[in-house]
């Protein structure tokens, strides 16, 4: 039953991937949903675990680039908006990192990061992005991103070797070769789950159908339910927290109706989670929602120890640590081990790379939320739109979050990719809105005569500053 079930996932995984060769546009999903499902193939298939593991990566990297080549080759303007102040700051920000491995006091941990991450960084920071133009193509891939997110979690769910281990949901990833309990990374699929239950709750169309309302609440229901039995408190809280305050935005409409409307989709969220909660999670991971939580308690400890090495060496305020120095001050390294980080890219960039790191991640973010709200704002009365803006926002500030408490900034996180698509696509969506003003103010001030004439002149003004809208 294994077996076949282990041919199943590969010969679906296949297909999912030539999906997104024949519809490139659809390639940014398995890049959003790529750390779960590379987790999923391993769980069914024991030589993706340590000898070609690898190969799904490179799958990924490559249906991407594919997609990429795909509009070039089409003769689309492909950086076209992807050159902007988000992405300056996160170039500047990887140069100066670099820089600060010349006085690190721990040069291999920062080697170790740099050489586990280059490729996500090539990825995260050159590929993905130009996968996307405008809401339009976000709007798109909304359903099969939840589509996607809940065969992940499904699959996860039917895992042979999905188990409890320290009582959090996981799978034993050593199970048939003999390592014992080496197990899958409960936050990857926390993290799939707290995306997959925002982008389900939020997401509406201009004409609902009991079907897409079926796949929404299975959506939130699935994802919330996994992140919790996961042990990952952020990840819950976040997303339902997210949820809550999104909601009202999504729906853009200010009557008592709807209001309650959002509030009972809460309330029902809650009530499940609390269901879940105590039927399912036990011991150590009911432990961990208590006050004397030992992971938040690592964390804090984490967060001092490096604050206090820093705050130690005023000389070296402005410049910053040195990547991976978290290593020379933590006590708890271990060879099996050997190479830790702070879980706070904000702390992170103050200590390990100074005043300097920390203002280039502040531009980043500052930028990219000025960029998200904007987009909100530009997305008009069109329901279907301004659900896509701002279930990307909620995104953004999702990743952000979870970037308080894990990852790294060399790494390359999942967030700063968030931030490069929001931003490209607020370029081409405030052009769009350029040119419809354009053309709205010429057909105002043409003669009534030349009406048709005005009009002829504004698809042309919108052709030129869009292109494709035409």
């Amino acid at each position: 039953m294994e077996a076949v079930l282990a041919i199943a996932v590969a010969a679906l995984t296949l297909i999912g991937l030539a999906i997104c060769i024949f519809k490139p546009k659809y390639a940014i999903v398995p890049v959003l949903m790529f750390f779960p499902a590379e987790q999923i193939l391993m769980g069914y298939v024991p030589a993706f675990r340590w000898q070609y593991g690898w190969v799904m990566n490179l799958a990924v990297g490559l249906v991407a680039l594919f997609g990429v080549l795909h509009h070039f080759f089409r003769k689309e303007r492909i950086f076209e908006g992807a050159l902007h102040k988000v992405f300056y700051a996160i170039l500047a920000l990887y140069i100066y990192m670099m820089i600060t491995m010349l006085w690190t006091p721990s040069p291999d941990s920062a080697e170790h990061f740099l050489k586990k991450s280059w490729a996500y960084f090539f990825l995260f920071f050159l590929v993905a992005p130009l996968l996307v133009r405008d809401l339009e193509d976000l709007k798109s891939l909304c359903v099969p991103l939840m589509v996607t997110g809940i065969a992940v979690m499904g699959l996860m769910l039917i895992n042979p070797n999905a188990k409890f281990i320290n009582d959090r949901f996981s799978i034993d990833l050593g199970y048939q070769v003999g390592f014992g309990q080496i197990q899958s990374n409960p936050l990857a699929i926390a993290d799939a789950g707290g995306i997959l239950a925002i982008i389900a709750a939020l997401y509406r169309r201009n004409e609902p159908s009991a079907l897409l309302t079926m796949l929404k609440w299975t959506g939130v229901l699935l994802g919330l339910s996994l992140a919790l039995l996961s042990g990952s408190r952020g990840q819950v809280l976040a997303s339902v927290g997210i949820i809550a305050v999104a909601l009202p935005f999504a729906s853009g409409s200010r009557s008592a109706v709807k209001a309650a409307g959002s509030m009972a989709l809460v309330g029902v969220m809650v009530g499940f989670l609390y269901l879940v909660f105590s039927n399912f999670v036990i011991g150590a991971a009911q432990d961990r929602w208590g006050k004397g939580s030992s992971g938040v308690g690592e964390r804090l400890e984490m967060i001092k120890t490096i604050m206090t090495a820093y705050f130690e060496n005023p000389g070296q305020w402005l410049i910053g640590l040195g990547a991976g120095s978290f290593n020379a001050f933590y006590l708890f390294r271990t060879s099996a081990f050997p190479h830790w980080y702070p879980h706070n890219i904000i702390v992170e960039s103050l200590t390990e790379y100074g005043v300097i790191g920390l203002t280039l991640v502040l531009v980043i973010l500052y930028f990219s939320f000025r960029a998200a709200f904007r987009l909100i704002a530009l997305a008009g009365d069109d329901r279907s739109r301004r659900t896509t803006a701002v279930i990307f926002a909620a995104l953004i500030l999702f990743q952000f979050m979870m970037s308080m408490k894990q990852g790294y900034l060399l790494g390359m996180p999942p967030l700063f990719m968030f931030c490069l698509i929001v931003m490209r696509v607020a370029h081409f969506e405030e052009a769009r809105h350029a040119a419809m003003l354009l053309e709205e103010y010429s057909n105002a001030d043409a003669p009534e005569e030349d009406a048709t004439e005005g009009e002829n002149d504004g698809r042309d003004v919108r052709g030129a500053a869009y292109p494709g809208m035409a």
